[in-house]
């Protein structure tokens, strides 16, 4: 009887998401076509330029200069996304995961938009962490896999960095 509860409750939360972001879609169309005037439907975040791994493809280690979008100018930059009817935001870096207070950037998110992302390498996404993807209510996070171990390992410049993203997969799950 509780599952039955627990699944309705599920079905009920996607019912809501999926209306929110149609309604929101419908109203940005509707915008754009009728009154041409609309502003972005989706948006992306690269939060901070701090990461852990040292990528072959990357310039990150290379900048002297490492900071995190300031927690307020994001807020605010969140609610005016939000009233002007933005459905989507990925939330990426560098590694989201250095930072500090990621998860309250990601629940801020999630408040104000009806679908997040969240991109992360995964080396530092353990058990807690995944709890706290879950307890903020992301909608995906796409992890970074180059292949197996041994291609993967020299993309992203750390040994066990296989190890450790496939463990994270593991937690998400």
């Amino acid at each position: 009887h509780d599952l039955g509860r627990l699944e309705m409750s599920r079905i009920e939360n996607i019912r809501r998401k999926f209306s929110s972001v149609i309604y929101r879609a419908g109203a940005w169309h509707l915008k754009h076509y009728l009154a041409r005037r609309a502003g972005p439907m989706a948006a992306t975040f690269q939060l901070t330029n701090r990461c852990n791994l040292r990528c072959v493809m990357c310039n990150i280690p290379n900048n002297p200069t490492q900071g995190t979008l300031d927690l307020d100018v994001f807020k605010k930059t969140v609610r005016d996304l939000s009233r002007i009817g933005c459905c989507y935001a990925s939330l990426s870096g560098g590694e989201v995961l250095t930072i500090g207070n990621f998860f309250e950037y990601l629940r801020e998110a999630k408040k104000h938009i009806p679908s997040v992302n969240t991109v992360t390498n995964g080396v530092l996404l353990d058990e807690a962490a995944a709890r706290e993807f879950h307890g903020a209510g992301v909608d995906s996070v796409s992890l970074s896999l180059d292949g197996m171990e041994r291609s993967h390992e020299f993309t992203r410049g750390r040994k066990g960095a296989f190890a450790r993203t496939v463990e994270a997969i593991e937690n998400l799950k």
